[in-house]
Order: structure tokens, then C-alpha cells, then sequence
């Protein structure tokens, strides 16, 4: 079980989360540091300049909707607000309570809000439902593992690659094993072959070929 102090322990820069994600640099300091008279959409712990385990994780889950149906900020930190009051959380996006109730409860909300249609809350919770599917939970219900997407966004791709917060300092590495992805990419982007990285760290070569797209090719829409 993951020790639930690292989970809120600042981990990633702004611009190391982004490329996590792989989202724009520009959108994730909004969300967390805010401008002049706005508030920041996702609370860093302490006000701190770094995001914790956590962080990625609602980072995660709100860039997966506001990139299909453009939630206006403001609906954003409402409906976040609204989840907050009624599970009684810090961080109700990383926490397996959003998988019963509050899958409604986030489409309802955010349904007021932003007026959607039958058939698009139907899109909402496919989308909330893939993200949710790559995030590993513990016996509290709190997120501590995710498996970023690798191919598509929100697509079910294999879950070969992992950020842990208790392993290699949360950075993303091959599944079980504390390889960092950036390792492997560094090595493949200096001329070796995919082969040798395969001997070298005794993995297979699909985890290796996952490892090394995940780091250099830009995910599709």
C-alpha cells in the first residue's frame, strides 16, 4: 500500500507534469498558479510551486474533459467545489468514490453548467470512465498509481507504463520494474537500437517500444 504522505508530497514541476499529461504548459500554470484576481482551478499542497501525486492525478482527469467539451473554467471550480462538499475531499477527482455516485453527481453539475445534452452526458461518462480505468486505487479508495496514455488520448491503451509516487520519485517508468521511461528514450534518441535496450534491461521489446513512445511522440486527438 502506498504510505498516504507521498501522495501529497510536491513531486513535478509545472512543465514535468504537462509533458506527463501531455498537455500544454500554458493551461496547466493556469490551473495551479491562477491570474491576478482568479483563483487556481487545482490546490497545490502548501502553496507550493510543484504538484503532488494528486495533483496529477485531478490534472489528469479534468484536461481529459475540458479537452473534448471545453468546460469553462469557472463550471470547472464549481462542480470541483460542489464534489468536495459532498465527499468531504481535498482531491474528489483522484478518489474511487467518483466510480459510484459521483460520476452522476460531476455530469449533473457540469450538465447545469454548461448545458449538455442527453447524448453528451452519455460522451462525458465514457470519457470519465476510460480515465477512471487508469488509475489504480488503494483499500481507502485514494488513487495511487496511474497508467498514462501512451497511443491516444482517451483510448484503453495497455498499461505498460506507470508514475508511482513511492518509486523512482513518481517519475514514469516501465511497470513493474523502477526503469524510467526518460532513460530509455535518452538511449533510443542517442542511436540505440531498440534491441539493445531490450538485453541491456532485460524487458521485452514491446515495453520498451511503449516506453519510448510515450516520451517522444505527441499523443493523438
Amino acid at each position: 500500500m502506498a504510505e498516504l504522505g507521498k501522495l501529497d508530497t510536491p513531486l513535478y514541476g509545472i512543465t514535468e507534469a504537462a509533458r506527463y499529461i501531455d498537455m500544454p504548459v500554458s493551461t496547466l500554470h493556469y490551473w495551479v498558479r491562477g491570474e491576478r484576481n482568479s483563483r487556481p482551478v487545482i490546490k497545490l499542497p502548501d502553496e507550493a510551486p510543484m504538484l503532488s501525486f494528486m495533483n496529477l492525478v485531478e490534472v489528469y482527469m479534468l484536461y481529459g474533459i475540458r479537452r473534448q467539451y471545453k468546460i469553462p473554467l469557472p463550471a470547472v471550480r464549481k462542480t470541483i467545489n460542489y464534489l468536495s462538499r459532498s465527499f468531504g475531499s481535498k482531491h474528489p477527482l483522484a478518489e474511487e468514490s467518483l466510480q459510484t455516485d459521483g460520476i452522476d453527481l460531476f455530469i449533473e453539475r457540469a450538465g447545469q453548467l454548461i448545458n449538455l445534452v442527453q447524448s453528451g452526458q452519455l460522451a462525458m461518462r465514457a470519457i470519465l470512465e476510460t480515465h477512471l480505468r487508469r488509475i489504480e486505487y488503494e483499500r481507502h479508495g485514494v488513487a495511487i498509481r496511474l497508467y498514462p496514455f501512451t497511443r491516444i488520448h482517451g483510448s484503453d491503451d495497455p498499461k505498460i507504463i506507470v508514475i508511482d509516487p513511492t518509486i523512482s520519485f513518481g517519475k514514469p517508468i516501465v511497470k513493474g520494474t523502477g526503469i524510467l521511461t526518460s532513460i530509455l528514450a535518452e538511449r533510443y534518441k542517442a542511436g540505440e537500437e531498440i534491441l539493445d535496450l531490450v538485453e541491456d534491461y532485460g524487458l521485452k521489446q514491446g515495453q520498451v517500444e511503449e516506453a519510448i513512445r510515450y516520451e517522444i511522440t505527441p499523443l493523438a486527438a
